[in-house]
């Protein structure tokens, strides 16, 4: 049981809405309605009563969106509260084998200035290439976004 799918849970369950829901987490509705079912196998329950448009908790549902509620709540503070340890993390470029940044050991922001990008749809990897970036994300040619790296990679 992954935090992630107990964090998609509650947001399907407050919008009692799976698209809705999909469509707040930048995931597909598919992907989402995997995830939850996947979740009620693993629990060997049924969560959510699934109506035409809507979705409602189940009897066995509902005490569980409160402890999952306790979880994440405490899973949050517990990141705020914890000592933040240096972690280097790795990025990467996606691109035709025959172009000039496919032949660089490693990339700058200056090096994706001028070229057009594809970036993942999800809010905080923006973010934290808005913070690799700094002032020139602003100035960057983003022709599109992504929800699974299988469908940018299809594209370049």
């Amino acid at each position: 049981m992954e935090l992630r799918v107990l964090r998609y849970f509650l947001l399907a369950a407050r919008e009692e809405n799976i698209t809705k829901a999909a469509e707040l987490l930048h995931i597909t509705q598919p992907a989402l309605s995997r995830q939850l079912m996947q979740l009620e196998q693993e629990l060997n329950t049924k969560l959510f009563h699934r109506g035409q448009h809507s979705i409602t908790l189940t009897d066995d549902g509902m005490p569980l969106k409160r402890r999952v509620q306790e979880l994440v709540d405490l899973a949050d503070k517990a990141e705020r509260e914890f000592v933040r340890m240096p972690i280097q993390k790795r990025w990467g470029v996606l691109t035709q084998a025959d172009s000039a940044l496919a032949q660089q050991e490693y990339t700058v922001p200056e090096d994706l200035v001028d070229t057009p990008l594809l970036i993942a749809k999800r809010i905080q990897v923006q973010d934290t290439l808005r913070s690799w970036f700094g002032p020139q994300f602003e100035s960057l040619k983003i022709t599109g976004t992504y929800n699974l790296i299988y469908n940018a990679a299809a594209m370049v």
